[in-house]
C-alpha cells in the first residue's frame, strides 16, 4: 500500500475540489468544510459550503447556503482532485 494517498481533510478547512483533471478549461468549486464523514447511498465523503465555482471556464453565480458533497472514493481514483 506504498502507493496509497491519504488526504486529510477536517472541518474549515479551505479547499478546491476540482470536476475533472486541470486541462485546457477549468471547472472546480471553492469552499469551506463544513462535515467531513457523512455518508450518503453513494458513499462516504465531505461537505463544503461553496463560496465560488467555475465550470467549464465561465464563473458561475453562488447563492449563500450553497453545498457540494465530494466523494472520498472520488478522491482516491483522483488525489489531485483536492487542493
Amino acid at each position: 500500500m506504498a502507493d496509497e494517498v491519504t488526504v486529510s481533510i477536517k472541518a474549515g478547512d479551505e479547499v478546491r475540489v476540482h470536476y475533472h483533471p486541470p486541462g485546457q478549461v477549468m471547472s472546480f468549486a471553492e469552499g469551506v468544510v463544513s462535515r467531513v464523514n457523512v455518508t450518503t447511498t453513494r458513499g462516504p465523503g465531505f461537505l463544503i459550503d461553496i463560496t465560488r465555482e467555475v465550470f467549464l471556464g465561465r464563473e458561475q453565480p453562488v447563492k449563500p447556503g450553497y453545498e457540494h458533497y465530494v466523494l472520498y472514493e472520488q478522491l482516491e481514483d483522483s488525489p489531485e482532485k483536492v487542493e
